[in-house]
């Protein structure tokens, strides 16, 4: 089976997300000496995402961590939708926020920092 390039940068995209998403909590207030690692990643995503299951079913497969996406909308709904739950957050990990309303996510701080 020969996979397309649209396939592999799909995965390897979910691939980020999801080790992004099972990273050490930014806050040292809640993060643990010896944290268990994470088996499941919720990834914020806008509506039109699409992940092919086979895709996401051979990460799970391989990685042994469940991701759930949830998709409350259009970039600008989802953007909204991070604002307003910083302090309580509907997920792991945002895809999708797109240059038009990036300024206002980062001018919320919604995103943690995150080095490789």
């Amino acid at each position: 089976m020969r996979i397309s390039r649209a396939t592999a940068a799909i995965a390897a995209t979910i691939t980020t997300l999801a080790l992004a998403g099972c990273s050490q909590s930014a806050n040292p207030a809640t993060a643990s000496a010896d944290p268990a690692p994470d088996t499941e990643v919720t990834v914020v995503t806008h509506d039109s995402f699409a992940m092919p299951d086979a895709v996401v079913a051979q990460f799970e497969k391989d990685t042994g961590i469940h991701v759930t996406f949830v998709a409350p909308g259009d970039a600008g709904t989802v953007t909204n939708q991070l604002i307003l739950t910083k302090n309580a957050p509907i997920g792991d990990v945002a895809y999708g926020v797109d240059n038009t309303f990036a300024s206002r996510a980062l001018k919320e701080d919604v995103f943690a920092d995150y080095v490789s």
